[in-house]
């Protein structure tokens, strides 16, 4: 019953990939590797970054960087300007 109640009120607000078009698992990775860029531009070293962002060290935030992005976090974050600047979590 419990994971019918929560697999209901998941799956409905995300849509699945007709609305955002992947799954939500990858686009929750990706919501974390954005705010892991966000933070490294911010002046966070990358341990702090990582840990913001819910990873546990920097090595696992930088080995999900390469596998995502073939670079490294701190490459990203040098050059990267987000396209239709939205915030990462809903306003009220």
């Amino acid at each position: 019953m419990w994971t019918e109640t929560m697999s209901g009120a998941w799956a409905h607000p995300f849509q699945g990939r007709d609305a955002v078009g992947i799954p939500l698992r990858p686009y929750i990775l990706w919501l974390r590797l954005r705010q892991a860029t966000e933070a490294i531009q911010g002046g966070a070293t990358l341990t702090h970054a990582a840990h913001v962002a819910g990873f546990t060290d920097s090595s696992h935030l930088s080995n999900t960087f390469h596998r995502m992005f073939g670079l490294a976090p701190s490459e990203v974050a040098r050059g990267i300007e987000w396209v239709g600047e939205q915030p990462l979590a809903p306003t009220k």
